[in-house]
């Protein structure tokens, strides 16, 4: 998200992630210019030079928009085209399309962007979600609950590299306190490695960790977008 053109007006210029699953992130520069809450809400929509309004979802703690997949198809939107958001009222936006210039997309995940995927799967899914959550000594990447108050029933751990001794070590320390259900997020190079830590030194937890390939993360969380984007589409 640019500088604002003026008070009321903003530009969000497209990048990889958010093209291919319809959303838009609404970057802390102007998020107060968008609803505040922990909770989905709706906005109010018109799109283009249109009179008509339609309804969007937008998370207020992830700062995710939601349902642009058909608009961005509409206008064959591309890496670097441009979005430019108008504040008409509040919770009433227009949204208008302009030609950019055309940007590569990244390839190789990074530790974060999975992360931030699992994250969001527990949120669409309705737990608890947290990240970087602390355990003792150690920090688990993200954590889901079934309240609030209540302690982790799931736990996960990505890595693209790096310690997976460690990584291994605070998944059973979940399990033990927590009694959470351990997953290790990683890439095909490691799966195999991975796999023999925990039948060796972690055989303790073998019969309940996960070793999850992140692609599988990746498309569980773009099926949780289409079906948030379909559900704004039809107004469900």
């Amino acid at each position: 998200m640019e500088s604002p053109i003026n008070p009321r007006t903003y530009q969000y210029r497209l990048t990889a992630k958010p093209l291919k699953l319809g959303l838009m992130l609404v970057l802390k520069d102007v998020v107060e210019a968008f609803p505040k809450g922990t909770e989905l809400t709706k906005i109010r929509a018109i799109f283009d030079d249109s009179d008509k309004e339609v309804e969007l979802s937008y998370d207020p703690k992830r700062r995710r928009l939601y349902g642009l997949t058909q608009w961005y198809r509409k206008h064959n939107a591309q890496l670097g085209d441009v979005v430019i958001i108008e504040l008409i009222e509040a919770s009433k936006y227009r949204f208008r399309f302009k030609k950019g210039e055309k940007l590569s997309p990244s390839e190789a995940p990074a530790h974060n962007e999975i992360r931030d995927m699992i994250h969001e799967i527990g949120r669409l899914e309705g737990k608890v979600s947290e990240t970087e959550y602390h355990i003792d000594s150690y920090r688990l990447d993200v954590v889901w609950k079934r309240i609030r108050a209540g302690n982790p029933s799931h736990v996960f751990e990505v890595q693209v590299g790096g310690n997976f001794f460690e990584a291994l070590t605070k998944l059973k320390h979940a399990w033990d306190k927590w009694n959470s259900k351990p997953y290790l997020v990683t890439t095909e190079r490691y799966m195999a490695g991975a796999k023999q830590l925990l039948e060796g030194s972690f055989h303790e937890i073998e019969h309940v960790a996960r070793i999850v390939n992140w692609r599988r993360v990746k498309e569980l969380y773009e099926l949780e977008i289409k079906i948030m984007d379909i559900r704004t589409e039809i107004g469900v």
